[in-house]
């Protein structure tokens, strides 16, 4: 990546953060209310979540090597399990990736899907990673605006207006950081079909999903839209930091039926990540 920009939202974050740590006794702020995220439990609190009254919060047989390159086995499978739905061909562990949170399953997504000459779509407003490292790797990045007139809801002709012949990929964020809007499965279908007509690939970031706030039914996984799931090109990601309320594990994912998608996110893992952190699942 070139000239690449101070992220400025993480520094404005962090700073108030710091602030309402500043000391242990005599914090200068109870809540932090510029976070995205869940108030983060502590391993007591998360203990009391399990439904298993034996376990203990440290595995003494669990060998600290490298691991699995791709995460372990249990873990994957209950990702797999967590982004498929009914109706849908269910998803399996070697269709995901997990990764050193979800900030590093973006990066390595959106590495593999565009580069210099290439142009993605991207809904906006949202996280500034998602279109930002497209910019960054010297790809065009369009805008789909959502307008909150409307509701920030998209529109679809507006996209399809958009594409050009050197598209590769539509960028979604669902639910929506900062706004919290919710596309509907309907919505999601459509976008999906708009993908698959013009063979471009469909990335949404699920981060906080299934932490939803809306009237309508919970939206599927884009990986589990319809019978045949979300179509062999689409992708997302996803953590335990926001709706899981650990973020401090550092555990993300990453899930896709593309076998040449993967396999290019697995090749260029290998310089940034070479394990991830041990966690059965």
């Amino acid at each position: 990546m070139q000239n690449v920009e101070e992220f400025k939202l993480d520094e404005w974050s962090e700073e108030l953060m710091m602030a309402c740590r500043e000391t242990a006794a005599q914090p200068r702020s109870e809540f932090a209310l510029q976070g995205s995220y869940v108030s983060a439990l502590c391993l007591d609190e998360l203990r009391s979540l399990s439904t298993d009254a034996d376990l203990g919060m440290l595995d003494g047989k669990l060998t600290l090597d490298y691991g699995t390159h791709e995460g372990s086995l249990r873990l994957r499978r209950r990702i797999a399990q967590l982004h498929s739905s009914d109706g849908a061909a269910a998803l399996a562990a070697e269709h995901v990736l997990v990764t050193p949170g979800s900030i590093m399953a973006n990066y390595l997504v959106l590495g593999a899907l565009c580069g210099p000459g290439d142009h993605v779509i991207c809904q906006y407003p949202t996280f500034a990673q998602l279109f930002l490292v497209p910019r960054f790797n010297g790809a065009d990045v369009g805008l789909w605006r959502m307008r909150e007139g409307e509701g920030w809801m998209p529109c679809l002709d507006e996209l399809v207006r958009m594409i050009r012949p050197n598209t590769k990929a539509i960028i979604l964020n669902n639910p929506n950081n900062p706004t919290g809007a919710v596309l509907s499965k309907e919505m999601l279908l459509r976008i999906d079909e708009v993908a698959r007509q013009h063979d471009l690939i469909l990335f949404c970031d699920e981060v906080f999903s299934p932490l939803f706030f809306a009237d309508e039914p919970r939206p599927p996984s884009v990986v589990a839209l319809g019978p045949a799931g979300g179509g062999s090109r689409s992708i997302v990601t996803g953590s335990l930091s926001k709706s899981f309320a650990i973020p401090g594990v550092r555990i993300g994912w990453l899930v896709t039926r593309d076998e040449e998608l993967m396999r290019r996110i697995r090749t260029a893992r290998v310089y940034t990540t070479l394990s991830v952190p041990c966690c059965r699942g």
